[in-house]
C-alpha cells in the first residue's frame, strides 16, 4: 500500500525536475530563433530566478518561461518562433502575450509585448529595457535582464494581477532577491509609486512577507506616497481573495481596482473584458494562431 502511494509521488518528483531543467534548453532555442530578426529578448521571473537566485533549478519550480520583447518586435518575434518550430496559442488574459509551444519539450514560452495587460500600472515595456544589462552568462545567449527595481515591480504586480492567493514560491522569491540585491525599503517604495504599483504593493507586500523579508516590507509599506483610498481597496481585496479565490467575480474586480487609479481600473476592465469577448468568439478558442 505504502508502495503504491509513494509511486505517484515520486512520478510526480521527477516530471518537476524535468519541468524545471527545460529552460536549458527552451531558451536559447527562443533566443537563437528571435535573433535571426535582431530580436534580444528579456528574461523573466522563474527562468531568471532560477539562476540568478537559487542554487538549482529544482529549488524552483515553474510552469513556463516567460521572456519579453519591445512592443514593436512582437509580431515580427512570434512569426520568427513559428517558423522555428513553435506553435502559437491566443492568451486567454490579454493581447499583451501569446503563449507558444514546441511539440518535444513539456513547458511553453510565454512570449509579452508588456509585462502586464492594457493599462494596468505604469511600467512600460520602453522603460525596463532601457534599464535592463545585456547577459551572456546565465544561459550562455545574448538576454536581457531587469534591474532589479524592477524585478521586484513585476512580481508584485504579477501577484496582484493574479486576483488569486499568493503562491509560497513568490514569497521566497522576494526574500532572496532582497537579500542577494540589497534593495531599501526607501528606493522600492519610490520606485513602486513612480510605476503606478503603490496599491498592488500594499495588497502584495503583506502576502509575500517572510522571516528573511518582513523588516523591508514593513520599512516599503511606510514609505509609500499616503494613499488612505488604497490602504482601504487593498485590506478589501485580500479579505474577499483569501474568502473566495481567484474565480470569484469580486476577486477579479478587486484585482483591477488595485490599479493606481479609478480611470486606470474601469479602462483596464474595459479593455480586458473586451478581449474577453474576442477570445470566447473565436471558432476554436483553443485553436493555434495562424501567422
Amino acid at each position: 500500500m505504502l508502495a503504491a502511494q509513494a509511486q505517484p509521488r515520486a512520478l510526480l518528483a521527477r516530471n518537476e525536475l524535468i519541468r524545471a531543467m527545460m529552460p536549458a534548453v527552451l531558451i536559447p532555442r527562443v533566443c537563437h530563433a528571435l535573433s535571426r530578426e535582431g530580436i534580444t529578448p528579456m528574461l523573466l521571473k522563474g527562468a531568471l530566478f532560477q539562476r540568478t537566485l537559487y542554487h538549482s533549478a529544482s529549488e524552483r519550480p515553474l510552469s513556463d518561461v516567460d521572456v519579453l520583447v519591445p512592443e514593436g518586435t512582437f509580431v515580427r518575434a512570434v512569426q520568427a518562433l513559428v517558423r522555428a518550430g513553435f506553435i502559437a496559442f491566443p492568451n486567454r488574459q490579454g493581447m499583451h502575450e501569446v503563449e507558444l509551444r514546441t511539440p518535444d519539450l513539456p513547458i511553453p514560452v510565454d512570449l509579452h509585448r508588456s509585462l502586464f495587460g492594457a493599462a494596468r500600472y505604469a511600467l512600460t515595456t520602453r522603460q525596463l529595457f532601457l534599464r535592463s544589462r545585456l547577459d551572456t552568462t546565465l544561459y550562455g545567449v545574448p538576454l536581457h535582464v531587469p534591474a532589479a527595481l524592477d524585478q521586484l515591480a513585476h512580481l508584485i504586480g504579477h501577484c496582484a494581477s493574479e486576483h488569486g492567493p499568493v503562491e509560497p514560491k513568490h514569497a521566497r522569491d522576494l526574500a532572496l532577491l532582497v537579500a542577494r540585491e540589497g534593495l531599501r525599503a526607501e528606493a522600492c517604495a519610490e520606485h513602486l509609486d513612480r510605476c503606478g504599483l503603490g496599491r498592488a504593493a500594499r495588497y502584495a507586500l503583506p502576502e509575500l512577507a517572510t522571516a528573511e523579508s518582513a523588516e523591508l516590507v514593513a520599512h516599503c509599506l511606510a514609505q509609500l506616497r499616503p494613499d488612505s483610498l488604497g490602504e482601504h481597496i487593498a485590506q478589501q481585496a485580500r479579505m474577499i481573495i483569501r474568502r473566495h479565490g481567484r474565480s470569484f467575480w469580486g476577486s477579479v474586480a478587486m484585482g483591477h481596482a488595485l490599479n493606481s487609479s479609478l480611470q486606470g481600473s474601469v479602462k483596464a476592465v474595459a479593455l480586458a473584458a473586451l478581449h474577453r469577448v474576442r477570445f470566447s468568439r473565436r471558432a476554436s478558442p483553443s485553436a493555434p494562431i495562424l501567422t
